[in-house]
């Protein structure tokens, strides 16, 4: 995502932005100093439930059961604590948001960037061009040609989000399949 496209969102919602952000970070970080004091190092698939209402005067959309994958925060903790750090001032109103302040929109993409990649679902502000909040599966196949069976998106369940497939192929042999999206269930 490119920062300066957050300059057509408008003051009060990346304002409104950035008191979310900087306080869901001090939240997942406080979770990590917990776990890290209790010595209890992130497993491959250690993910825990967690409740988040992103406020609709700054975002367009919800998180649906959003976890917090406790791997990923392991990652990027050290930039997440960096960035709310720049954020503070702006989050605490000590400082005027300026959507023209590339450097301030640049911390704010990245804060959100992180906290996507924590919890595993896109974080969109309103009046952004991009999908709304939420999860989002993309499957895209580019290939000459189709021998055997291609399907860009395959799931069991589908309750919410966003899901795109697209192929494309010059060619699909004549006993080949393309799929572009094969669900089994799509709501409840």
């Amino acid at each position: 995502m490119d920062p300066i496209t957050l300059t057509s969102v408008g003051t009060v919602v990346i304002a409104e932005g950035i008191k979310f952000l900087y306080g869901q970070a001090g939240e997942l970080l406080k979770r990590m100093r917990e776990r890290s004091e209790r010595g209890q190092p992130a497993g491959p698939n250690d993910v825990q439930p967690v409740q988040v209402n992103l406020p609709t005067e700054a975002f367009d959309g919800q998180l649906a059961q959003p976890k917090i994958h406790y791997p990923a925060l392991e990652k990027v903790q050290a930039e997440l604590y960096q960035l709310r750090k720049f954020l503070a001032d702006y989050a605490d109103g000590l400082a005027p948001v300026d959507v023209t302040n590339t450097q301030l929109l640049a911390a704010v993409d990245s804060t959100r960037l992180l906290l996507e990649a924590v919890y595993g679902q896109r974080i969109t502000f309103k009046g952004e061009s991009r999908e709304t909040s939420g999860p989002a599966v993309h499957g895209k196949i580019d290939v000459d040609k189709i021998l055997g069976e291609a399907i860009a998106v395959k799931a069991r369940l589908a309750k919410t989000g966003s899901i795109t497939g697209r192929i494309n192929a010059n060619e699909i042999s004549k006993d080949a399949k393309a799929t572009a999206i094969e669900l089994d269930t799509i709501g409840e």
